[in-house]
């Protein structure tokens, strides 16, 4: 048996059953925003805005349940080192 070299030896085509699929930006954007704060753009907002060393930062963001207590923490008590300690 020949073995299978190039990609036109697949064969593909396009399948006739499946209709093309427009997707709206509008759609993609509402998307976009509905998602979660990643990790690292939340260690780089968590540096930026409370001024805390990578160490803790990393160790902040490395839990979700973690990263929220200490956000709700630094919202009471405005401290953001004393806190991360």
């Amino acid at each position: 048996m020949r073995g299978k070299e190039e990609a036109h030896d697949y064969r593909y085509f396009p399948e006739p059953d499946l209709l093309p699929l427009t997707v709206d930006d509008k759609w993609v954007e509402e998307i976009r925003r509905g998602q979660p704060e990643l990790p690292m753009e939340k260690m780089e907002r968590f540096m930026g805005e409370h001024g805390l060393p990578r160490y803790d930062v990393e160790i902040l963001v490395s839990d979700k349940d973690l990263a929220g207590y200490f956000e709700e923490t630094v919202r009471l008590f405005p401290e953001p080192k004393t806190v991360s300690n």
